[in-house]
């Protein structure tokens, strides 16, 4: 209601709505319908009563939520009746007829698997593309599963056959050998899904999986699917004398690693808290959600996993700026050893963090630094992947590199300035090969820079 009021409020300087104590005073009320069982939702009776759906059971056949920003634009636009507007033909406008931009909030399926068997799961949208986060998690202690967004329901039944499947290349879009994995995949076509395969080995018979998926809003300016291919072969790295630097895999980061995920990022300010009898010590948990999952009021949940594996739950009160903080004092009493610190949203992983209490002079208190970003744009990496697969021209890579230059992220010192940037007649294989490594992230954005830096240094691309 505050947000749906606020949006007539803030281009009508002279409108203000306020909640009354007594119904009897309100210029109109407001009745919330879980299911309205067919295509309306929402309802404005005059000028007095509107009624604005919160779901509906057209997905999987039965009832999801709609997400907070579909369920405020209904309102809104019933809002706008109860001003006295009419409905407009203009489909950019709040008061166009149809709601045509429907999305659902966090959806939550489960189901049980065993080892060697895979499920194919489609996530609720009504769009042609769109962005889904997603979260997937199993309960088995030590073993997990592979996870891909697929084009279609082929890929699963190609996993079934023992060949090769299509996936949606983008890093954020897959994720291997995890016990519980989130990201965001853009570029999602209508009839794509989710496929989670399980390990080999698993600790019982049985396992269950969890899968929650959110669509992210606008997302219809997204570009067309990037579609790879993978299973059973596994890819190999070629070996490259003509680079300067060879291209590595980085290892699969541990869960104390995963610091930041799609959906924010969690630290501390202290890595190692020394503490005695006689003093106590502070320790700051802090982060951030994404904008797409925040909803104002919702808290933090932290799950705390003490040295001795028991476990206990704080919350912690995120801010407006989407940021959060909570202060703990630690005293004697406390465990020495490690403390395990997950973050979760709304029912999303934001990240993990942990903090170390020691003895004192046992160790300098180390500080964890911050969430490092890219220094590449991400469109700079699509092209390097279009380019690799021959999905764009010489010239729109190039363009790229030069963007690069200009913006000194590729330093190369005594080159003459230019109108233009050009590649030979004849690019040599290994590098569109080193382009598409570092797209899907086989090698650093450092081993990427030094491998342009030394093309143009040796004229195979001139700028």
């Amino acid at each position: 209601m505050y947000d749906s009021t606020r949006n007539w409020e803030e281009p009508n300087p002279g409108l203000k709505f306020y909640v009354t104590e007594n119904p009897n005073n309100a210029d109109f009320r407001v009745q919330w319908v879980k299911d309205f069982g067919g295509e309306r939702a929402g309802y404005a009776y005059g000028d007095q009563f509107v009624e604005v759906g919160l779901g509906d059971s057209n997905c999987h056949g039965k009832w999801q939520p709609y997400s907070a920003n579909y369920v405020n634009q209904i309102m809104t636009h019933e809002i706008g009746h109860v001003l006295g507007l009419d409905h407009s033909n203009d489909v950019n406008s709040i008061m166009y007829p149809t709601a045509i931009n429907l999305e659902y909030g966090s959806v939550e399926e489960e189901f049980t698997l065993t080892e060697n068997y895979a499920k194919f799961y489609i996530p609720c949208t009504i769009k042609d593309v769109t962005s889904i986060n997603y979260v997937v998690s199993v309960d088995d202690p030590t073993y997990g599963f592979d996870v891909y967004f697929v084009p279609s329901i082929e890929s699963f039944n190609d996993w079934k056959a023992g060949k090769s499947f299509k996936y949606y290349s983008d890093k954020e879009c897959f994720g291997k050998n995890y016990r519980s994995y989130s990201g965001t995949c853009n570029g999602v076509a209508k009839g794509s899904g989710i496929l989670v395969i399980m390990d080999s080995t698993l600790t019982n018979p049985l396992t269950q999986v969890t899968i929650k998926t959110q669509e992210i809003s606008s997302t219809s300016s997204f570009a067309s699917p990037k579609i790879a291919t993978e299973y059973p072969t596994t890819p190999t790295i070629p070996t490259t004398p003509s680079i300067p630097t060879t291209p590595t895999i980085p290892p699969t980061p541990t869960e104390d690693e995963l610091s930041s995920t799609a959906y924010g990022e969690i630290r501390v300010d202290k890595k190692i808290v020394e503490i005695s009898r006689y003093s106590d010590a502070m320790v700051k948990i802090l982060g951030k959600v994404s904008d797409g999952i925040y909803s104002r009021g919702q808290p933090v949940i932290f799950t705390i996993t003490k040295p001795d594996e028991t476990t206990v739950e704080l919350k912690g009160v995120v801010s407006s700026d989407k940021r959060f903080q909570l202060l703990i004092k630690l005293d004697y009493e406390f465990q020495l050893g490690k403390y395990a610190i997950q973050g979760e949203y709304m029912g999303y992983d934001i990240g993990r963090t942990s903090v170390e209490v020691v003895k004192p002079g046992t160790s300098t208190p180390q500080i964890e630094p911050e969430i490092t970003k890219e220094k590449i744009p991400r469109w700079i990496k699509n092209n390097a992947k279009w380019w690799s697969e021959g999905q764009i021209g010489d010239s729109d890579f190039v363009g790229g590199i030069q963007y690069m230059i200009k913006e000194k992220i590729i330093n190369i010192p005594d080159l003459p300035e230019q109108a233009s940037a050009t590649a030979e007649e004849h690019v040599p294989d290994w590098i569109r090969n080193n382009a598409g490594w570092w797209a899907d992230g086989l090698i650093s954005e450092d081993d990427f820079v030094n491998g342009i830096k030394y093309l143009v240094e040796q004229g195979i691309i001139k700028v």
